[in-house]
Formats: structure tokens, C-alpha cells, sequence
């Protein structure tokens, strides 16, 4: 049986291992040298995280050799120069110089040390795959295949394979390049992939008649003397939702500036408003958990650039391979579409 669920994840890979690294270079070297050497010394910078790259993936905490990484000469003298400090006499002032040292042309850190730039990432990690195998869908799932060039690390590898005992972790061969090797995949082959699963629960603001009963008063206008209940969530698509491309969701949306309060309306743009949420079905678009993904803007483009009293628009929403697609029309024949990002 095949398990499809959502895309998901977030920004928790081997750049967020970078940042720890560099924040801690920017404490001991001073943010404005750190800044000095990535600006006027790009080529060394880039190769130093080149270095410092291969040094992640190959990294064991369970080793009893420091790290060992390659200080650009560049980087040595900019600290001179600018703050008439020798990088040698910098390290070793430091509280924690038995964690990091330097000497030659080398910085040395020690293996606790190093596991820390891991830390924030794995705990990250670790915590949205236990979010997934608890998912009720994903509860029989026994085998996770490990892609991106942060799988190959073997820290990585060890702390989720410790974390997670009863599962089975793949990490094929050149797992670093399978995730552009399907990108171009998809690029000679768009059909390739025929259905996607929601990531968020997908719809547009509307109103409906107004309930008593479960609609607050504060949402409650009279609108051409009917009662309306308005910042309605009119629901497209559901959160976990398998839709198949080209799949589409049509709905007719009435405007009405008969009303002398709403006349001056007549002159004005129309907006529909698209919203997500991670809620399945929310109520109103201004609750907890609702964003405003984007919206449609249409201009009446007759001769007086005045709607009629009661103009009618027909929202319709489409899966379009990797983005979302929503047309809005008026009953007078304007017409306006935009993109969104679906992934």
C-alpha cells in the first residue's frame, strides 16, 4: 500500500549547522572582520566553507582527533590589519581555548564543540520526523530514504538511526545529488507527477447568510437588507488533500453596492482574498493558524471604470504542477489569474 503525505519541512539542514559555526567565528574575530573577509575576500571565503563542508560530512563524534580546518591567510590578516590583533593570541585568550585553539595555519576544535553547530538542526529534525511517523497515515511506515547532501553526514546518520531504533534509514548512492537529479527529471517531464498532496487547507474569503447561533455579532453586516456573516474561509482544498494536476474548484462570489453605504464601492478594485491555514476546516480568515497567501486584484475596465450594482465572480483554483493557480472573473468579462507557490 502506498503512503502519500504532505510536503513539509523547514529550514534545518547543513546551512543551519553554517550559521552556528559562523556565529561563533563572529564572536571570537568580530562581526565587521567577518564581514570585511566575505566581501573583499570571496573566493577564500567560499573555499573556507567548502572546507568546512567536507568537514561536516565526514565529521564522528564518537572520534577522539579534533577538527581540523584550514584558516585563509586572508582572514589572518584582515584581524591584523584592521584590529591589530595576531589570530594565535586571539584564540588563546578565549574561556573556552581547550575547545578551540590555533596555531600554524590551523584552527582546532575540539569534538563536543564541533557536535554543537549540530545541535539546533538535529533537535529540529528529529522532532519533525517523530511528528510524521506519529501522524496517523505514516503510523505502519518502517523505512525513511535519506536525500540532499545533509544526509550523507555521518553525525546525521548516527543521530537519527539512535533516535529512531525501529526504523530503517536508506541513504542511496550519491544522495547529494538526488534532489537536483529529480528536479531535472521533472523538468524533461512534468506528467512525471500527477497528483500532490496538500500542504495547507486552500480558499478565499467570502461571506454567507449570518447564523445566530454560531456566528459572532461583530462579523454581522446587512447588505442589501439580508444579514450577512462576513471574513468567511470558504474552503478550495483540505490540508492532506490528494488533488490531481489539473484539478479544479469553481465558486461564484456575489459583490453588491446597491446600498448607499457600499456605492462608493462601485468605484473601486475588486479583491479576492486567497488564504491558507493548517487547520482542516477553519470558520473565518482572521482566526488562529489563517494566512493570507496572496490576492487578486480586478479593475473594471467598461467605459465609466464603475462596476453595476451587483457584480458576480467566479473564483476557480487549480493545481498546476508545482504552483497554485487561481482565475478570478467577472459576469462583465474582466479576467485576472496569479500563481502561487504550492510546495
Amino acid at each position: 500500500m502506498n503512503t502519500i503525505y504532505k510536503v513539509c519541512g523547514g529550514r534545518w539542514g547543513g546551512t543551519k549547522v553554517d550559521e552556528s559555526f559562523l556565529k561563533l567565528l563572529h564572536q571570537v574575530i568580530g562581526s565587521e572582520n567577518m564581514k570585511h573577509f566575505k566581501n573583499e575576500g570571496r573566493s577564500e571565503f567560499l573555499e573556507f566553507l567548502r572546507g568546512f563542508e567536507l568537514k561536516k560530512r565526514t565529521f564522528n563524534k564518537d572520534s577522539m582527533k579534533r577538527v581540523v580546518l584550514k584558516i585563509p591567510p586572508a582572514l589572518v590578516d584582515i584581524l591584523s590589519e584592521r584590529s591589530g590583533e595576531e589570530f594565535e593570541e586571539k584564540f588563546k585568550t578565549l574561556e573556552r581555548n581547550k575547545a578551540l585553539s590555533f596555531s600554524g595555519d590551523k584552527l582546532n576544535i575540539d569534538n563536543s564543540l564541533f557536535a554543537s553547530f549540530f545541535e539546533s538542526s538535529m533537535n529540529d529534525i528529529i522532532s519533525h520526523i517523530e511528528d510524521i511517523f506519529n501522524a496517523d497515515i505514516c503510523r505502519d511506515l518502517v523505512g525513511v530514504v535519506m536525500v540532499g547532501g545533509f544526509s550523507e553526514s555521518m553525525f546525521v546518520n548516527s543521530a537519527v538511526k539512535k533516535a529512531f531504533p525501529g526504523k530503517k534509514f536508506i541513504i542511496p548512492m550519491e544522495a547529494g545529488l538526488a534532489v537536483a537529479k529529480g528536479a531535472v527529471l521533472f523538468g524533461h517531464d512534468p506528467k512525471i507527477i500527477f497528483s500532490r498532496t496538500c500542504r495547507y487547507t486552500y480558499g478565499h474569503e467570502t461571506g454567507v447568510p449570518f447564523d445566530i447561533s454560531i456566528h459572532p455579532l461583530e462579523k454581522r453586516e446587512i447588505i442589501e437588507r439580508k444579514v450577512f456573516c462576513m471574513d468567511i474561509f470558504s474552503k478550495f482544498y483540505t490540508i492532506g488533500q490528494q488533488v490531481s494536476l489539473a484539478e479544479a474548484v469553481e465558486e461564484t462570489t456575489t459583490y453588491s453596492f446597491v446600498d448607499e453605504y457600499r456605492k462608493h464601492l462601485r468605484d473601486e478594485l475588486i479583491n479576492v482574498n486567497v488564504f491558507i491555514s493548517k487547520k482542516e476546516a477553519p470558520m473565518y480568515v482572521d482566526e488562529s493558524g489563517c494566512e493570507l497567501l496572496g490576492k487578486i486584484i480586478i479593475e473594471c475596465k467598461n467605459d465609466e471604470r464603475k462596476w453595476p450594482e451587483r457584480i458576480f465572480v467566479k473564483t476557480r483554483m487549480e493545481i498546476a504542477g508545482t504552483e497554485i493557480k487561481v482565475t478570478a472573473t467577472t459576469h462583465t468579462g474582466e479576467s485576472v489569474d496569479a500563481s502561487f507557490e504550492f510546495l
